[in-house]
């Protein structure tokens, strides 16, 4: 069964208990033809980003999504939110890491939709991996965000700092 696109999230791959290190994320960053969020900021977000495969998701199929600066990936619309509350919550959305993280003094986020062959292999392969039931499953699409270096709120980079 193939699906129309697949949102890849470093976190998520490579099974997601295991600690992974930068060198095994998604190739990211301006170099590999990212966009990085277009102001530093807090509770902010870029979007509506306009996909170029529809995604498939529960029980809507989104034609954009948002990328949000407190670690989510929406699709109805931006989060503001800087308190992460518990599941379930009214917004479609992905959570790789759900915080209130905070860009204006340190850190990055990329963003970028591909249909890169070897990346589409690559993120194929791990869904065979990691959902035997999927045997089947070819990616069509990746949308690859990456929160690099950032901080919780207030903090810069003298804090700790999370890569996701």
């Amino acid at each position: 069964m193939a699906r129309t696109l697949l949102l890849a999230f470093a976190l998520f791959f490579n099974h997601a208990y295991a600690m992974i290190q930068l060198k095994d994320f998604y190739p990211y960053g301006l170099k590999n033809g990212d966009r990085n969020q277009t102001r530093r900021n807090d509770d902010q977000f870029d979007g509506p980003l306009k996909l170029k495969v529809p995604y498939p998701f529960f029980s809507g199929v989104y034609q954009s999504l948002y990328v949000n600066t407190n670690g989510a990936v929406s699709f109805k619309k931006g989060i503001r939110q800087y308190t992460p509350e518990a599941f379930p919550l009214n917004d479609t959305m992905l959570t790789p890491f759900w915080a209130d993280v905070d860009t204006r003094n340190w850190g990055q986020i990329y963003f970028r939709e591909t249909q890169d062959p070897a990346l589409l292999l690559r993120a194929s392969k791990e869904i065979q991996d990691i959902f035997l039931t999927h045997m089947d499953f070819t990616a069509r699409s990746l949308y690859i965000t990456t929160w690099y270096d950032v901080t919780y709120y207030g903090g810069n980079n003298a804090t700790s700092v999370y890569d996701f």
